[in-house]
């Protein structure tokens, strides 16, 4: 009998760790309905209380001379835990503007459809870097 309580009280709490739902974006995810980012992975790791997104691969429009990317480089940036299904975060954009590289961030949402589906919307104005929502699958 003990050792029925002592296996459901592990199984419990394995659950219950595993299901963490601040954890829930660590992984690697794909962009799936864009055509201009589609196939782009992103790699979300934990750092402290943040997360970060590394690029993992190039597309046709990050690969571009006049963006700058390179694989690793962090293209999400200070994702933080929001509330139930949804992070905010600060997305990097890169452009050569006067032949100099620059870098700008800009806000936006990190939305739970599924366990492993993600809509991520930018809440930007600005049409030169705004990219709209995009969605995500995640592949690990």
């Amino acid at each position: 009998m003990k050792s029925v309580r002592l296996i459901t009280c592990i199984v419990l709490l394995i659950f219950t760790l595993s299901c963490n739902s601040k954890d829930k974006i660590v992984g690697k995810w794909k962009c799936f309905d864009d055509s201009k980012l589609n196939g782009q992975i992103i790699q979300v790791e934990k750092f402290g209380d943040n997360y970060h997104g590394f690029r993992m691969n190039l597309t046709e429009r990050t690969y571009d001379s006049a963006r700058g990317w390179k694989i690793g480089d962090v293209t999400w940036k200070n994702i933080s835990f929001a509330e139930k299904g949804k992070y905010k975060v600060s997305f990097v954009a890169r452009a050569v503007i006067d032949g100099e590289f620059k870098t700008k961030e800009f806000d936006g949402l990190i939305i739970f459809e599924t366990e492993n589906i993600i809509k991520v919307r930018d809440l930007v104005s600005d049409k030169e870097h705004a990219t709209g929502e995009n969605r995500y699958q995640r592949i690990k």
